[in-house]
């Protein structure tokens, strides 16, 4: 894959000064609708490349079951992880994030699979190939004006993730808000409660009672003490853990009232908001980027709740959407996807097959009747 002129990925210095800013030459060519237009057939094609390459080594794997498989030479696994990675780069370039971490899944895949090629089955080779079109499929959208939300890619990310045992999977890394600290109004109902043993105990049975028999009442409990949390917090980040105590309140609070689906990456949150109270009891040294990761992904579930209403209040839920400004947010179902249902390689073979006979169609209109002839058999194709 060879970068044409106009998305060139290293701005010339003499473009530089002529804006002032290498990222503003960079963000103007990418408004260029004939960047993705050109990017978006390149990657069909490539990672169409990349596919037979990789069935053909799993082709012969099979063929040499019950030897050696690691013998096996790697070449064509080495060429598709390659063939992978350009791709990657190109729709870094074009900025599409959502579907350059998906590509880098599948290049972290095969990476994986590199270690012990034996790894390289037909499951795996289908779960990159399921990647390869959803994300042809989401950029197809982009480019034809209707855009979709970037979470429908996370079943394909997730599944390749999960296979090169990935240390995070999450829905908020395809989630495009960028993250900052806000002021969130505080609960008025709430009581203050220090960080100590005595608030750590109560998390700690709380999570495990939530673990044993998950029930809305333990959820609104842990709601309230993050809430106490926050209203105690004090000190140089004083801050930013009332922000984030307040988050944690708003989640645990939408889970009770049943403004939010329960899943296992929503069920995850209570032993990590338990495991960051013991950092703070402890004094240790929390890296910023933690805390603020684990923020985005309380924020990212406040933004995938229902909105409260009068059947059901939730106060610190409304805050946080209040400050943060999620009203407007869409809701998206990230467990299911629509995306890549087609082989691109079919799509674009009948929209041709369609046009063929939409030509054979106006010319017998037109009274050209030597087409009938083709005709049944022009539509057989379609």
């Amino acid at each position: 894959m060879n970068f044409p002129a106009q998305i060139d990925p290293f701005p010339r210095a003499s473009d530089a000064a002529d804006t002032g800013d290498a990222s503003a030459v960079l963000a103007r060519r990418l408004d260029d609708p004939s960047s993705l237009a050109w990017v978006h057939n390149e990657l069909r094609t490539t990672l169409a490349s990349a596919q037979k390459l990789l069935r053909r080594y799993v082709r012969e794997s099979e063929s040499h079951a019950g030897s050696d498989v690691s013998a096996l030479e790697s070449g064509s696994l080495r060429q598709a992880r390659s063939l992978i990675h350009q791709c990657v780069g190109a729709t870094t370039v074009i900025g599409s994030t959502a579907a350059a971490k998906v590509l880098t899944a599948s290049d972290a895949a095969l990476r994986w699979a590199l270690e012990r090629p034996a790894r390289l089955d037909a499951a795996l080779v289908e779960h990159i190939e399921q990647a390869s079109f959803a994300v042809v499929d989401f950029l197809g959208r982009e480019l034809a004006g209707n855009p979709v939300p970037a979470l429908w890619l996370f079943p394909q990310m997730r599944v390749l993730l999960e296979t090169s045992g990935a240390e995070r999977v999450h829905p908020a890394d395809l989630w495009p808000r960028p993250w900052d600290w806000r002021k969130i109004a505080d609960d008025s109902e709430a009581s203050a409660r220090p960080v100590d043993e005595r608030s750590l105990s109560a998390l700690e049975q709380l999570t495990l009672a939530n673990i044993k028999t998950p029930s809305p009442l333990i959820l609104a409990r842990i709601s309230d003490l993050c809430a106490g949390l926050s209203l105690a917090a004090s000190g140089p980040d004083g801050n930013i853990n009332r922000t984030l105590w307040q988050l944690a309140a708003a989640v645990f609070e939408a889970l009770a009232k049943g403004l939010l689906q329960a899943d296992v990456f929503s069920k995850r949150l209570a032993s990590r908001v338990l495991s960051l109270l013991r950092g703070f009891l402890r004094g240790s040294e929390i890296n910023p980027a933690v805390l603020q990761r684990l923020a985005h992904d309380l924020l990212f579930f406040c933004a995938q709740s229902l909105p409260p209403d009068a059947a059901r209040p939730a106060p610190r839920l409304a805050a946080v959407r209040q400050a943060y400004a999620l009203a407007d947010e869409q809701r998206v179902d990230y467990l299911r996807s629509p995306l890549g249902s087609f082989d691109p390689a079919l799509v674009v073979q009948a929209r041709k097959r369609v046009a063929s006979a939409n030509t054979v169609w106006s010319s017998m209109a037109g009274g050209e009747l030597h087409h009938q002839a083709s005709l049944v058999e022009t539509f057989s194709l379609v």
